[in-house]
């Protein structure tokens, strides 16, 4: 029954249905017509979702490749976003939609919107050396998705991201802080002083995230929690305790 509403009048109940049938476990080649049909509807919301579904498949959607291909180059940001998922998920049988994804990341000006994506999908599909640049850019942009400094790490440990993850230590926000001093630990002697810097918070639950992450540099960020505790600013909270003794 599930199967005949994928020749439903209504899109929505013809994307439903397919994902649906993904979810127990349908072969792929049942959906895939419908999700490449609905690739190139212009109708909002459409598209977006055939491309949500298409990642999900992950490697069995490899033969939609050509269809995303195509509809990558009149994508707009949102829509672009989902495609470079959906390959990055796809993987290596992804790599023949490359060269129209950087060709549209060279000529858009709204490439940073999804820069990121785009970027992960270049490495997961090819292990393409132009995707660290990309999140190295994306890292100091805060336009479109954050960079997770780990996933640059991983992708790139060298001396020109250690340098962006350090400038990254020096963010406004405690949260691009942290993730860049997780990225990096003890492979920097910035890390330290730049957690320090935020023991200095009014906001408790940053002060223990901070203490946590600190705990993990032995004696290098011992100083800078004695300081802290001895302010009395650590508050009794069992993590930090955790993060003080252990």
């Amino acid at each position: 029954a599930l199967a005949k509403r994928l020749d439903d009048k209504s899109a929505a109940v013809r994307l439903s249905a397919a994902e649906a049938l993904i979810h127990l476990g349908e072969p792929a080649e049942t959906v895939l017509p419908v999700l490449t049909k609905a690739l190139a509807s212009e109708q909002p919301g459409e598209a977006d979702a055939a491309a949500r579904v298409l990642g999900e498949l992950g490697p069995e959607a490899a033969p939609a490749v050509p269809a995303i291909n195509d509809r990558v180059a009149t994508a707009d940001p949102l829509l672009t976003d989902r495609l470079a998922e959906a390959l990055g998920r796809i993987g290596p049988a992804a790599r023949d939609a490359l060269a129209g994804l950087k060709a549209k990341l060279a000529a858009d000006k709204d490439a940073p919107l999804y820069r990121v994506p785009a970027a992960v999908a270049l490495w997961r599909v090819a292990r393409d050396p132009d995707a660290a640049p990309l999140l190295r850019t994306a890292l100091a942009d805060p336009k479109g998705r954050a960079t997770p400094p780990a996933v640059l790490w991983r992708i790139d440990p060298l001396d020109e991201t250690v340098k962006a993850l350090e400038k990254h230590l020096k963010a406004d926000d405690a949260a691009d802080v942290l993730a860049a001093a997780a990225a990096l630990g003890a492979r920097s002697k910035e890390t330290v002083p730049a957690l320090a810097r935020l023991l200095k918070s009014e906001n408790g639950a940053t002060r223990i995230e901070v203490a946590v992450a600190l705990s993990a540099f032995g004696p290098d960020g011992a100083a800078a929690l004695d300081a802290l505790r001895a302010a009395d600013r650590l508050g009794p909270s069992a993590p930090v305790a955790v993060a003080l003794y252990r």
